[in-house]
């Protein structure tokens, strides 16, 4: 495809290997062709460190011989004869003003804004041979369908069907519902292939024929549809649920248990429209499989907000319990509710953030900033979550606003006079525990039982010990304290 058509556009099924293809070539191409420079954009950090080392196993395991000598971060792999790849994110400014020979932009459907961020990578290209690739599974009629349909990029266009992949094919027969089986009549599945997709329904898609139609694409036309708008899998008991404000405990605090708040600060305005101060206390004591423990919601000046807040997390902290809290910071109303919690002595949580030197680092800012990046990530999670039933909304006003979180124009948001700021809530306490930026494999460390050990914990980890037995790091879930714990900026207070 490359050599026919080097500017391209793909459609395509996922879990069909062409995103890794497309590194490998582009990495052989940057590794043999002196001063060849290669742009990898993915939807998010996590994604692009991902693709980075991919690229870089794919060297480390090039034949000697060919491979010429190079250096390597995080982000990066320079060639000593000038060639390089470079991986990015969609929201990233770095790679303005510098030109490339090849760029790849991977999942472009699920970047904030796809084609006006897509069509902007036109000018990264630089010279008259180039090679500029845009792929992704479809989300939706989004601003990537848009480029599909359009005529005016001179892409070439390329769709992949799961139907594509020969070993997608299953010879033990598995129960097939109504609506899968008349999707299989509709393209003529043969018994092997019918079995396969409904063994990857019940298994991968949770039984969501939406899920199944947008991630196992079938034909162009089809894989951008919708069966409905709505950003997370509707359930039956949401349609009746309903919204009052104030504070419901559905678990009263349990000694020795690890919560995290998460916590969404409004303006303080009264007025009817306004949006609500919403927190949510999330029992994540064991992280796979964390429970909804209490909601807050309520309208008060930012101020008296720092206060409520403070009170809640410390109801859940007692004298036993860990609590991490954390406080959305964008457009400052949550920074009182930040200095109250600094000087209740409560941890509040830092966002970490990828360091060319030193790998993962704290960010300098306490609480979660917002942006499109984090923004994708904490509500993909809050989406992965629900969806899967890792979390149950157990209080009716998260139900009520879900079911009203739709996407419009491709991007996810509340219907029109709705609010959403529990489910932010909600997704802040998730993002507590996000899987830890460790490498695969990593062993189950012990808990420490001095302040010396807590301290080599924190400087190696790069994250509070309360974190780190949030994110289920320890031997022990929830040890016994041995030692009283010690104070200071490295565990967020």
């Amino acid at each position: 495809m490359l050599l026919a058509n080097k500017w391209a556009m793909i459609v395509k099924a996922r879990q069909l290997g062409s995103t890794t293809v497309l590194i490998f070539v582009l990495t052989v191409f940057a590794m043999l062709r002196p001063g060849y420079r290669v742009l990898v954009v993915a939807q998010t950090w996590k994604v692009a460190l991902k693709l980075a080392l991919m690229a870089q196993r794919f060297v480390e395991n090039f034949p000697p011989a060919l491979c010429p000598a190079y250096e390597s971060t995080l982000t990066s792999i320079t060639f000593c004869h000038g060639g390089t790849m470079e991986f990015q994110t969609a929201s990233s400014a770095s790679s303005r003003g510098s030109t490339y020979n090849a760029v790849l932009a991977s999942e472009v459907a699920f970047w904030q804004r796809p084609e006006e961020s897509a069509r902007a990578l036109f000018q990264a290209l630089s010279g008259t041979d180039t090679i500029m690739i845009l792929e992704s599974t479809p989300d939706g009629m989004n601003g990537y369908h848009s480029l599909w349909v359009s005529e005016d990029h001179g892409l070439h266009k390329h769709f992949l069907s799961w139907l594509d992949e020969p070993t997608y094919v299953r010879h033990e027969p598995y129960p097939v519902p109504p609506a899968l089986q008349e999707y299989g009549d509709k393209w003529n599945l043969p018994p092997e292939r019918l079995y396969w997709a409904a063994h990857h329904l019940a298994t991968k898609c949770l039984g969501s024929m939406a899920t199944f139609l947008q991630e196992m694409a079938i034909d162009p036309a089809t894989c951008f549809l919708r069966s409905g708008d709505s950003f997370f899998e509707p359930r039956p008991e949401w349609e009746h649920a309903t919204f009052n404000a104030g504070l419901k405990t559905i678990t009263p605090p349990i000694k020795g248990h690890v919560y995290a708040v998460g916590a969404d600060s409004a303006s303080g305005s009264n007025s009817p429209d306004a949006d609500y101060d919403a927190a949510v206390v999330l029992d994540v004591t064991t992280p796979a499989t964390p429970t909804i423990a209490a909601t807050l919601f309520t309208k008060e000046t930012p101020e008296v907000w720092a206060q409520t807040l403070k009170q809640l997390a410390l109801r859940y902290k007692g004298a036993d319990n860990t609590v991490i809290l954390n406080i959305e910071r964008t457009g400052g109303w949550g920074l009182p509710a930040i200095k109250a919690a600094q000087e209740a002595r409560l941890t509040v949580y830092r966002q970490r953030k990828p360091d060319t030197k030193q790998g993962w680092v704290y960010s300098s800012n306490y609480g979660w900033d917002t942006n499109t990046e984090t923004r994708a990530e904490m509500l993909s999670t809050l989406q992965d979550a629900v969806n899967s039933g890792k979390v149950v909304l157990t209080d009716e006003r998260l139900q009520y606003q879900a079911a009203r979180y739709i996407y419009l124009n491709g991007r996810p948001d509340h219907s029109e006079g709705e609010h959403d700021d529990g489910l932010v809530a909600l997704a802040l306490a998730l993002m507590v525990i996000a899987p830890a930026q460790q490498k695969e494999g990593t062993k189950k460390l012990p808990y420490p039982t001095s302040h010396q050990e807590e301290h080599n914990l924190v400087t190696t980890y790069k994250m509070s010990v309360a974190e780190m037995q949030a994110r289920g790091m320890f031997k022990d879930s929830n040890p016994e304290p041995t030692y009283v714990g010690w104070s200071g900026d490295d565990v967020g207070w």
